[in-house]
């Protein structure tokens, strides 16, 4: 069977920074450019945008699609289990075929579950659908997971594309670019990762092998992206700055193109090992404006436990470089992993609110299938709620409790979670006090103090900001 029409659905959903309808699915962009490119053509309704079921109705009697293709996250995932139902109710004849991390950790249990869906595909899709598209048979597809008399079958799993480059970047011809409403573009420039750390699901989604695109790769997408009249750039890789001399020559060829006004940030996390205030100035002096370290916990304790493989020492020192050279910092933080204490949680905070940071997270900890952390928690009976629940009921900002922590009692649990903002609105404080001491000088320097001490309020503070403007007072 062939399948020359693919509609591309991405479910609603939240990822890391981003509200649903802020970016494109990224995963679902490659997996198009892919089709495309090996003449299948493609459509897709982005749930992220606000549509509903009739919406995709009318698509699926407008497009005529061949097969239905969805990404489906572990959050929340009952609920893309509903609307594919729904949809094969609908048109029963049409296949749907599932991606993304949910299915590449539970496999064939996806298809188990929800009978509505005929395929899924683990770990990277391009490669797997393409071949399911073009008719090969469905036993000889690694990655595949089908049905034969019943019965899900999965095919093994897929070895990794050793070369990334030669994968076409998304160029989301068919996406409605002028409806998401963050003003960026992201860009992939790896996968995978090395680490082995105890909370982390990317090595089951994108493999500890960690394969990159040239600077070159790069800065041709960039620039593609620039002609286009987008100026912020947005790297997701999950270690970007990994190959750090690969990051050095991107910057030489971003330099080189003088591209005016671009602005880049990495808001994933990088390694606080994998960066230097060379390469960190370097990456200031070219438009890298904002960067994000994660950094889970706040001593040496908790870093041995969750296998982060960094020292308190080398995180600080990271920091404080990129403070120190320019970058807005923000910091991801955990909560809530089985083996803390109050001690320890007071660390994060404390950590967190030694720098004048931007902005951190303190995310509360959600095990995940597949991770060194979920099966230790499940091992040790410390799971309070069963992942079917928690993953379709909470996010990682939810203050439900999902993890017993032995050390911690419930009260101390609630009395973390109402600190937690608390400790937020602190860093934003001295956040804004830095910035404008370094931009207003004198007059800077006494509004951000009067503000970070909430002598005065936010709407005064802005007001002294736009006197400042207006008056030119210094």
């Amino acid at each position: 069977m062939r399948y020359s029409k693919v509609l591309l659905i991405p479910v609603a959903y939240y990822q890391s920074a981003y509200r649903p309808g802020d970016v494109p699915d990224l995963a679902l962009g490659y997996i198009a450019e892919y089709l495309q490119v090996n003449g299948i053509e493609y459509n897709t309704i982005d749930m992220n945008l606000g549509y509903h079921f009739d919406d995709i109705v009318t698509k699926i009697k407008d497009f005529q699609p061949s097969i239905i293709g969805f990404a489906m996250k572990s959050y929340r995932y009952k609920d893309s289990y509903a609307l594919i139902t729904r949809i094969k109710d609908a048109f029963p004849l049409i296949p749907i075929v599932v991606g993304a991390a949910h299915v590449s950790i539970e496999k064939e249990r996806v298809l188990d579950e929800c009978p509505a869906i005929n395929f899924g595909i683990v770990k990277e899709g391009e490669d797997a659908f393409l071949e399911l598209c073009q008719g090969k048979p469905l036993s000889e597809i690694k990655g595949l997971i089908y049905r034969e008399s019943g019965k899900s079958i999965f095919n093994g799993e897929r070895p990794f594309r050793r070369d990334i480059q030669s994968l076409p970047w998304p160029k989301y011809e068919k996406f409605e670019l002028k409806k998401y409403w963050y003003p960026g573009m992201m860009v992939l420039s790896s996968r995978g990762c090395p680490e082995k750390c105890t909370f982390c699901a990317v090595p089951n989604v994108s493999g500890n092998w960690w394969r990159f695109r040239t600077p070159e790769s790069m800065i041709e997408e960039i620039k593609y992206w620039y002609d286009k009249g987008y100026r912020r750039v947005e790297f997701l890789d999950d270690n970007f700055t990994l190959d750090m001399n690969r990051i050095l020559n991107f910057c030489d060829l971003v330099k080189k193109e003088n591209l005016k006004g671009l602005i880049l940030n990495v808001p994933q996390g990088v390694r606080a090992d994998r960066v230097n205030k060379h390469l960190l100035q370097r990456m200031r002096d070219v438009g890298f404006i904002s960067i994000a370290f994660g950094v889970e916990v706040g001593n040496p304790r908790m870093l041995s436990i969750v296998k982060k493989g960094e020292s308190m020492e080398t995180i600080e020192h990271a920091i404080r470089d990129a403070i120190d050279v320019g970058f807005d910092v923000h910091l991801n933080m955990m909560v809530g992993f089985p083996d803390q204490t109050v001690e320890d949680v007071e660390d994060t905070f404390n950590f967190a609110l030694r720098f004048p940071i931007r902005w951190a997270t303190f995310n509360n900890y959600v095990p995940y299938a597949g991770t060194e952390g979920y099966e230790n928690a499940k091992a040790r009976g410390l799971l309070l709620i069963p992942p079917s629940e928690y993953l379709n009921d909470i996010n990682p900002k939810s203050e439900r409790i999902i993890v017993a922590t032995p050390q911690i009692s419930t009260e101390q649990r609630h009395y973390i979670e109402q600190k937690i903002p608390q400790v937020q609105s602190e860093i934003r404080k001295k956040y804004h006090v830095r910035r404008l001491m370094r931009e207003y000088g004198y007059f800077g320097r006494m509004v951000g103090t009067l503000y970070s001490h909430s002598i005065i309020p936010k709407s005064l503070f802005n007001w002294a900001i736009k006197v400042k403007h207006e008056t030119g007072i210094q």
